[in-house]
């Protein structure tokens, strides 16, 4: 995948790379996964929070994908409806919201890091 300039946030942009990325979430460290699409307003208002904290969290890896670039990895993950967050810990889903909720972000991310998910 690519990274979003001046941010950590690598775009997952085929099924190859959604499957490459579930085979690293399988080993313990945090991962988040933000879908999203560019019809989306809602998304367009969390993209730049999303990248700032990715930049906060440098031990989270975060990553991005567009459901009608990669419509297999949304199928996947049984995304309905953006944007959606998948929070993984553990090499498991930990939680999951699907809304554009800037504090909600900011927590769920905290309580990731401080090891309460």
């Amino acid at each position: 995948g690519n990274l979003i300039p001046g941010s950590r946030v690598k775009v997952l942009r085929s099924r190859e790379e959604w499957h490459a990325f579930l085979v690293e979430a399988l080993d313990p460290n945090p991962a988040v996964v933000y879908f999203t699409a560019k019809w989306c307003e809602d998304c367009k208002r969390m993209d730049p929070l999303f990248e700032e904290l990715s930049n906060t969290y440098p031990e989270i890896a975060f990553r991005k994908v567009d459901i009608d670039e990669n419509s297999k990895a949304a199928t996947n993950a049984a995304v309905r409806d953006v944007p959606h967050f998948l929070f993984f810990t553990d090499g498991a889903l930990a939680t999951h919201f699907s809304k554009a909720n800037p504090r909600l972000l900011r927590q769920t991310l905290l309580e990731m890091n401080e090891g309460y998910l």
